[in-house]
């Protein structure tokens, strides 16, 4: 299980000499991934600790002043996630006013070389840091020839013509809720994850009783009907928590409807991230309180107004035998 440090109380905690990648890891997409294995692959070879240095908050989001921004991962999620790819030790360095002018030769010196013992860097082929961003791969390639340090260069992962970004895939979630392309992007399905909690159980009423997702603290897909898979936890053990960089054989198929059910003419409709799992049989209340991972594959179709109740319950019956065709469910 990886072991999470902030930089602040770091007395050492790495018991052997490091292989050191850095960057912000929001959603550990492919392009992180490339330079999480090449970390892993040095560590292997050199018999180094591995460690990934992030920041909380990211840079951008401390000059920008964005607060509550909502991102791809929770932090306990890219914890998960750098454990999950390999990662012994996961550093955070608080981005704050002070932290923000320490300039990239003082970084490097006291933290990678003297705290860290790095003896291997990996870094993406965009990768700046420092005071003002002065720190840059012309400067790590000169250090590295004088410390004795085995710098890797990570080239860029491309989906189309452009380069994979956290932003990229933000982006792409937020605004279309192509959750395929995104999960192309990311190497998996995207995840929600939260406890499940009570709703008004209307969805019962109807038929089609949901499973509702309280609080995520996560970027929400754009409102629409998705095709999917859900994970259970009987217990909130880190061992039976969602998985986060591969999809488990033990989800569930569902469809999910992320929105304001418009058709139900209630005022001041709450958003709401609800699931109808289309396997196995669950007792009335018996998910209430389980933690849960909502994995999305597909978007069948946008929030819509429907004339009466029956259209509404014709519709949801259609969208789940789409999702029964695109999951491979007979």
């Amino acid at each position: 299980m990886i072991q999470v440090i902030d930089f602040n109380d770091l007395l050492m905690g790495c018991a052997r000499d490091s292989a050191v990648t850095i960057g912000n890891f929001d959603g550990c997409h492919l392009g992180h991934q490339r330079l999480t294995s090449a970390t892993v692959e040095l560590a292997q070879k050199l018999n180094l600790a591995t460690v990934a240095i992030t920041f909380n908050p990211r840079p951008e989001a401390f000059f920008r002043r964005l607060t509550c921004e909502p991102l791809l991962f929770t932090e306990a999620q890219k914890s998960r996630a750098l454990g999950e790819l390999g990662i012994d030790y996961q550093l955070i360095q608080s981005f704050d006013a002070a932290f923000s002018k320490v300039t990239h030769s003082e970084f490097y010196e006291a933290q990678i070389r003297q705290n860290l013992k790095a003896a291997a860097l990996v870094v993406g082929d965009d990768f700046h840091f420092g005071f003002q961003r002065l720190g840059d791969i012309d400067f790590l390639r000169s250090r590295a020839n004088v410390d004795g340090l085995k710098l890797e260069i990570g080239s860029a992962v491309k989906h189309g013509d452009q380069r994979v970004s956290s932003t990229r895939i933000r982006e792409t979630i937020r605004i279309s809720g192509d959750v395929t392309n995104a999960a192309l992007m990311l190497g998996r399905p995207y995840l929600l994850e939260g406890d499940i909690e009570k709703g008004d159980q209307i969805g019962r009423k109807l038929g089609f009783p949901t499973a509702n997702l309280g609080s995520v603290g996560q970027l929400t897909p754009k409102r629409g009907v998705y095709a999917g898979y859900v994970w259970l936890c009987r217990d909130n053990q880190p061992s039976n928590l969602p998985p986060v960089t591969n999809l488990s054989p033990a989800t569930i198929p569902a469809i999910f409807n992320i929105g304001i059910r418009p058709s139900l003419g209630q005022e001041h409709p709450p958003t709401r991230i609800e699931a109808n799992l289309l396997t196995g049989e669950y007792a009335p209340d018996s998910l209430y309180g389980l933690h849960a991972g909502y994995y999305f594959t597909h978007r069948l179709r946008d929030e819509r107004t429907f004339p009466d109740l029956e259209r509404l319950k014709s519709q949801i019956r259609n969208d789940a035998d789409q999702a029964r065709h695109l999951l491979g469910i007979r």
